[in-house]
């Protein structure tokens, strides 16, 4: 794609199915190791990361799927600290400050 203006189609380079179920299928955040490659998802429920994928074709990749024991409340922001921690933020309440988790992956 160009950075430019201008016009331009987006093109479908893959698909990916999460869940059955709407709350935990729902993708709230992204963000990649611009190092190592890795490629990860936050959902309510869990954080799927992608690797090892040809070209950017990330789906085709090795899946890692890392279900969080606790439920978090609204997971709004995941990104990438060192190759193996990552930090992940929950927005607040009105009358309640939201969180920030570490999260090291093994």
């Amino acid at each position: 794609m160009s950075a430019l203006p201008g016009y331009h189609v987006a093109r479908l380079l893959g698909q990916f199915f999460v869940d059955e179920t709407t709350i935990s299928a729902r993708i709230t955040a992204a963000d990649i190791n611009l190092s190592t490659g890795e490629l990860v998802l936050l959902t309510h429920t869990r954080i799927l990361s992608f690797s090892d994928y040809p070209q950017s074709l990330f789906f085709k990749g090795k899946l890692v799927d890392y279900q969080f024991t606790n439920t978090l409340g609204q997971a709004e922001a995941i990104a990438f600290f060192t190759n193996k921690k990552l930090y992940v933020t929950e927005e607040g309440a009105s009358n309640q400050a939201g969180y920030l988790y570490e999260v090291v992956l093994p």
